[in-house]
């Protein structure tokens, strides 16, 4: 018989992945919306600045850390001093 708690780290794990494969689908999706070109506007994976994001998966709030310039999902080290606040991208 199994105990409870036996496969914490198979859930954790899938869970992992799953947002994991909701943040390169999400990237993926953004990255399509793009801003059409134009002048004054940076060149592609050139991010100087990030902020956090947060949006909902499976029910649960998520939160991931996004280039500010392209808008591409990032290391969360890059918004480690940042006020985890989602001000810049609030739709859920």
């Amino acid at each position: 018989m199994r105990e409870a708690g036996e496969d914490d780290g198979d859930t954790l794990q899938k869970v992992g992945i799953g947002l994991a494969l909701v943040a390169v689908g999400a990237a993926a999706y953004y990255a399509s919306k793009g801003s059409g070109g134009g002048g004054g506007q940076p060149v592609p994976g050139t991010d100087y600045d990030w902020d956090w994001d947060a949006f909902y998966h499976q029910g649960s709030l998520v939160w991931v850390c996004r280039g500010i310039q392209t808008g591409q999902f990032t290391e969360q080290s890059h918004c480690t001093y940042k006020a985890q606040t989602d001000l810049r991208w609030p739709g859920k």
